[in-house]
């Protein structure tokens, strides 16, 4: 959730939520993948630079370091 969260919570328009909060209620609401708003969040992704892709995937390997 967290990382998801970090991939998507500075895209244009927040299509998935600006807080945590938000994203988490979507995702108790509904099967998140499956819904219209996660659908544009992954177009948005394609279109970033490799270099701010590259630096929100170090920010989700930070997340995930401490879980073993």
């Amino acid at each position: 959730l967290r990382c998801l969260h970090t991939l998507t919570s500075s895209l244009p328009r927040y299509p998935l939520g600006k807080q945590l909060r938000e994203l988490h209620l979507n995702c108790l609401e509904k099967n998140v993948w499956e819904t219209e708003e996660y659908q544009s969040a992954v177009k948005l992704l394609k279109m970033l630079a490799k270099d701010e892709l590259i630096s929100l995937l170090q920010k989700c390997a930070e997340i995930l370091q401490p879980v073993k």
